[in-house]
This record gives C-alpha cells, sequence and structure tokens, in this order.
C-alpha cells in the first residue's frame, strides 16, 4: 500500500505559518508525496528545545491535498513525529486560512493518541481522545471522546477534555466511560498520588486530592497550585 510520506526540517520556524501555495507544490516522486507544510505542533506543557528543531514527519496510507479550501488529509495509520512529540490516529486534517496560516489541527481515530516528553528526564504527557483538536488562534487543545490526559500519575478523565495553554488552565467534562463495562459514570475523574507513594499503594489506598473533580458536569481545574497562609492558634 502506498505509503504517503511529509519530511520538513525545521530550523529557523518560530510561528504557526504555511506559506502561500504550499499545497500546490507538493511533489510526487518515486511513489511518496512529499508536501513542504512549516508548521509547529501543539504543546500541553513547555516541550523540549529540541523538539522544535526536529523535522517533522507524517506517514499515512493516504495524503489529500486541497489547495483552494486550504486543507491536507491524511488517512490510515497516520503517525506524525517530532522528536519526542509523537500523534498517532486514523485521520489527520490540517486547516490552512487564506492567508496561508495553519488555523487548526485535527487528528481522530478510536484512540488518537498524543504523546511528547516536557523536559529531560520527565515522564512524558499521555492524551488520548477519540477526537484531539488544536486550535491554533485560540491556543488550546480539545479531547473529545473517551478524554483522558496522563502525565507523572496524575489521571485527567472526562468526556470532553480543553486544556487552556496559555492560561494553564484544564476544563474536564463529563461523562466518562468505565474500562471494565463501557458504562456512563456521569462524573469527571482525577487521580493526583502522593508524591511519596508507588503505583502499588496508590491502587489500595488512594488518598484524596487536594484539588476534587466532582460536578458532574464541569470542572475547570486550574494547574497551578494553591497558595496557602499558616495562621499561629
Amino acid at each position: 500500500m502506498l505509503r504517503a510520506v511529509m519530511r520538513l526540517h525545521l530550523s529557523a520556524i518560530t510561528d504557526n505559518y504555511l506559506p502561500k501555495k504550499t499545497l500546490r507544490n507538493c511533489l510526487l516522486r518515486n511513489g511518496y508525496i512529499v508536501a513542504f507544510i512549516a508548521f509547529m505542533l501543539p504543546q500541553l506543557v513547555s516541550a523540549l528545545e529540541s523538539d522544535r528543531t526536529q523535522p517533522i514527519e507524517v506517514n499515512a496510507d493516504q495524503a489529500t491535498l486541497d489547495d483552494k479550501k486550504g486543507l491536507a488529509t491524511y488517512r490510515g495509520k497516520v503517525i506524525l513525529t517530532q522528536g519526542s512529540l509523537t500523534i498517532k490516529a486514523d485521520k489527520l486534517t490540517i486547516k490552512a486560512t487564506p492567508n496561508g496560516q495553519i488555523d487548526e489541527v485535527i487528528a481522530s481515530g478510536n484512540l488518537a493518541e498524543f504523546t511528547q516528553t516536557p523536559e529531560p528526564n520527565k515522564d512524558p504527557v499521555h492524551a488520548k481522545a477519540k477526537r484531539i483538536n488544536y486550535l491554533v488562534t485560540a491556543n488550546k487543545m480539545i479531547l473529545t471522546g473517551s478524554a483522558s490526559i496522563v502525565q507523572n500519575k496524575n489521571l485527567f478523565q472526562g468526556n470532553i477534555i480543553t486544556y487552556d495553554i496559555k492560561h494553564q488552565k484544564l476544563t474536564a467534562s463529563g461523562p466518562t466511560e468505565t474500562q471494565s463495562q463501557g458504562k456512563s459514570s456521569g462524573r469527571v475523574k482525577m487521580i493526583l498520588p502522593p508524591p511519596t507513594s508507588t503505583p502499588e499503594s496508590i491502587t489500595e489506598r488512594p488518598q484524596e486530592p487536594a484539588i476534587r473533580a466532582t460536578d458532574t458536569t464541569s470542572n475547570t481545574i486550574s494547574t497551578k497550585p494553591e497558595q496557602t497562609t499558616d495562621t499561629d492558634e
């Protein structure tokens, strides 16, 4: 089966920009579709600086490029990589504005996956959902359908998870599906393990998280820690 391959070498790109007529300049060579599309991908957290200078490669079974509509669509076992960043999906769509700027990146599948390492020697961020939308202008990430985000053993689950990258806020709204029976729980789920806990102790005796997501419809979580003030008795 034909594999469509996109390679981009990003050495000095600092913004989300797609040059005009880029889609029209796609070349078909030796059974490969080589599309020169320059754009920076979504980041749930501050990513490794080295990721920014790494080439972007997209592998897929099919690639459809529509210059008039400003769309680049990849289908079939899509894998996008850039340094530590990896996106896996059944379908990946890139939308551009008339002036050539990237407006939205959409990954969909069962399930679409996003992985990226925030810092050296740190646990990677894992995000999964049936649909992952990155809104470039709004600077937001929206995960829809069986959505989850995991980092440092912290787990966030909901039917819809919105991450405001600029303000570092995460909003999860239910209901979620239980993995064992696939039934709706009607609640969002968050697990924040204590710093010294092991995975076994978390399973056997979970500790009450500092922030609780108890709203059955939605819950907004700020990733910035709350400040407390000690008072003398």
